[in-house]
């Protein structure tokens, strides 16, 4: 059943295409009647229909310009312009506003059948248009945590990404101003396993300021964040130290956070990301909050720390994650690579 608003300023002319439409169109059914165009904006926005017989010449505002006004709200409405008027400006503002067509008055019974016939065409095509585009975007939304996998894998380990990087903005509907990657290192990485997803959301609620954040996987220690923003963030220090107080406090998880640099664009989210794994050494810095361009000195390493990795390593080729186990596997051999040139260093 489709819904139909009719507006004229000549009653007869409403219970005429009120009749007609309801002896021999079954499947429209009349929801509102009006002679008023400023009448017909606020009955058109209650009663939302689905079809709108439009006057030109109305009390109020003109037809054209109710249409206007209905359309900034009801995009889909179907209008048909039905005018004792054969005027070459209305009929041209008429297409202009995508009107499905102009009849003038008075109008033949098979004529008003036919165009209305035409009217409700439109209509299943606009809905079935609408109804693809949300399946599509629902079926993103579904695929977005391993599109957002496959962006991570595709930057630590290259031959693994199913995309071209470049494709990563239209699939994740990215559209960002500037980009910043932030390398976050756990003193105790089976307690942030245990709370990666309580972790995320407490990231995700207090960076007011981005518009996009996404989260690699857990690999060792580490969990690297991809943050997009419409603007340059303000007091980022300030603000990450404050999450790091809040994740000691609330989840009691002790942090190393390391703010890459921010860059313009997706171009400059993967170069801050770049920067940031080039630049810093895994698993190496006491808790706290540090630019990338003032770190500290790496710590000794711990050799119990290439034992927990090796054990994620295992847990991963054994669950048949083979890409996952690749990028364990590289950071493990950067661990003890740091750690035994540590010890040669002493």
């Amino acid at each position: 059943m489709h819904s139909l608003m009719i507006v004229d300023d000549e009653p007869i002319v409403l219970r005429a295409i009120s009749h007609l439409i309801e002896s021999s169109c079954p499947e429209v059914q009349v929801v509102a009647k009006t002679g008023n165009g400023t009448e017909a904006v606020s009955l058109a926005l209650r009663v939302k229909p689905d079809i709108i017989f439009m006057d030109i010449e109305l009390a109020g505002v003109n037809g054209l310009e109710a249409i206007t006004e209905i359309k900034k709200t009801l995009p889909e409405t179907v209008f048909i312009i039905i005018s004792a008027y054969d005027n070459f400006q209305y009929a041209q503002k008429s297409i202009a506003l995508g009107v499905v067509d102009y009849l003038l008055k008075p109008v033949a019974k098979d004529d008003l059948i036919a165009i209305l016939t035409k009217a409700i065409t439109r209509l299943e095509e606009q809905r079935g248009k609408t109804r693809e585009q949300m399946e599509l975007k629902e079926k993103l939304q579904r695929m977005r945590p391993f599109l957002e996998e496959d962006l991570f894998f595709s930057l630590l380990y290259p031959s693994l990404g199913m995309h071209p990087l470049l494709e990563y903005p239209q699939l994740l509907d990215l559209r960002i101003t500037f980009g910043q990657t932030i390398g976050v290192y756990a003193a105790d990485c089976k307690h942030l396993a245990d709370n990666f997803g309580q972790y995320k959301q407490m990231v995700k609620s207090r960076l007011h300021e981005a518009k996009d954040v996404l989260f690699s996987p857990l690999i060792g220690r580490t969990a690297l964040i991809l943050i997009g923003y419409d603007s340059l963030p303000k007091n980022q220090i300030q603000t990450w130290q404050e999450m790091n107080e809040s994740l000691r406090d609330t989840l009691h998880l002790d942090m190393g956070i390391i703010l890459g640099g921010i860059g313009e664009g997706f171009e400059g989210m993967i170069q801050s990301f770049k920067e940031l794994r080039q630049s810093t050494q895994l698993h190496s810095y006491p808790p706290g909050v540090y630019c990338l361009g003032e770190l500290p000195k790496a710590t000794k390493q711990d050799f119990s720390i290439p034992w927990l990795i090796e054990q994620e390593f295992f847990e991963a080729v054994k669950s048949g994650q083979k890409e996952l186990a690749g990028i364990i596997f590289m950071d493990l051999y950067r661990v003890v690579k740091v750690a035994l040139e540590g010890d040669l260093q002493s």
